[in-house]
């Protein structure tokens, strides 16, 4: 995994939004994995639901995290049912 920086975020902190995943996952399939393995929901930015989410959801019910697609690392949203503390 390579590491990611997400702007106005420090990496396992929270701000103005959700913890931040320290690595980006290398390829779409991982996230999905990831998202599974651990009873999530994802929503890819750029999308209305991204938005909807992170707009509507508390810093303690996402995280963010990176897939790479085709050499560029894209940033989602991970929610549901758990707290920042317990990724």
């Amino acid at each position: 995994m390579i590491p990611i920086f997400c702007p106005g975020r420090v990496e396992g902190q929270e701000s103005n939004g959700g913890s931040v995943h320290p690595e980006a996952f290398p390829h779409y399939q991982a996230v999905h994995d990831y998202a599974n393995a651990h009873g999530l929901e994802y929503a890819w930015e750029g999308t209305a639901a991204f938005e909807e989410r992170l707009r509507t959801l508390s810093p303690e019910q996402f995280q963010i995290v990176a897939g790479v697609l085709f050499g560029i690392v894209l940033l989602a949203l991970a929610y549901g049912g758990f707290t920042s503390s317990s990724l």
